[in-house]
């Protein structure tokens, strides 16, 4: 068993576990934080069996998403725009939301306004263009 001080790590780099076995990691309620500007995967495990990770939290910062309202789209020439309201604490960044992620900006929405409604004029406000249609 690897017992690990309890604290808050920040991390660069991949935590790679590779050939081990029968490993009990034990965080002691430790908080790893990667740093997702230079890494996507927290932990890689190659050939590895019987491992354990216990009472360990793992968080990215920042994050490598964010979440908001989506409270318009339109056209303008060629060019498509969304509007988008983000929730306070999440990244708003316009170079975040403007990076060329496999292709083109991707998300996943549901609109619900305030008043219960799915479809409405809610009059949100703070908007950001985020994307343009590829």
């Amino acid at each position: 068993m690897l017992r690990v001080p309890r604290a808050e790590y920040r991390i660069d780099r991949t935590l790679a576990l590779t050939n081990v076995a029968d490993l009990v990691i034990d965080g002691q309620g430790s908080v790893v934080v990667l740093d997702s500007n230079t890494l996507s995967h927290i932990v890689l495990m190659t050939n590895a069996k019987r491992v354990t990770l216990r009472d360990i939290a793992f968080d990215m910062d920042p994050l490598p998403y964010t979440q908001g309202i989506l409270i318009a789209t339109g056209i303008v020439g060629d060019e498509a725009y969304y509007d988008i309201r983000v929730d306070q604490g999440y990244r708003s960044d316009l170079e975040f939301f403007q990076a060329d992620n496999a292709g083109g900006f991707n998300a996943s929405m549901q609109h619900t306004c305030p008043n219960g409604q799915r479809s409405c004029k809610c009059g949100l406000e703070s908007t950001i263009p985020i994307a343009k249609r590829r």
